[in-house]
């Protein structure tokens, strides 16, 4: 089963709307109780254009949000972003303290192991598809 896991991360890991690369793609494990985690990964733009990701989803959750985590005057809150523009051969990551993607209202049980499905949405149609697995903390 790990092996199938490890495969299903490896090919996910390349997949991609045209020339958009996903890369170390993990999910917070959901402390006790919590209604909400978030999903982190590299986003790698191997085009000629910039490509702007404009929204998420995953069957996994009712709502996917981007946010960013800012500091200002010394407290650190998350903020919604409305799109992340990715300019030709940069990557941007999606850290932890940084920005992320907000899951929130799960639609069942998210546990360790547990393989999680998602959709980038860009502003000129294509969407990225890419798998993540649920773990403590990152390998």
């Amino acid at each position: 089963m790990r092996i199938l896991v490890w495969a299903v991360l490896l090919l996910s890991a390349c997949s991609g709307g045209g020339d958009a690369v996903i890369a170390n793609p993990w999910v917070r494990a959901m402390p006790p109780g919590s209604a909400m985690t978030a999903a982190y990964f590299e986003f790698s733009n191997r085009t000629g254009s910039d490509q702007t990701i404009v929204a998420a989803s995953s069957d996994a959750f009712e709502l996917v949000e981007i946010h960013r985590t800012v500091t200002a005057d010394g407290i650190s809150r998350m903020q919604q972003e409305d799109a992340v523009v990715v300019a030709p051969g940069e990557t941007v990551s999606f850290a932890p303290q940084g920005r992320h993607l907000m899951l929130m209202r799960p639609r069942g049980t998210i546990q360790p192991g547990q393989v999680i499905g998602f959709d980038l949405h860009l502003d000129d149609g294509q969407i990225v598809t890419f798998s993540a697995e649920v773990r403590q903390t990152p390998k």
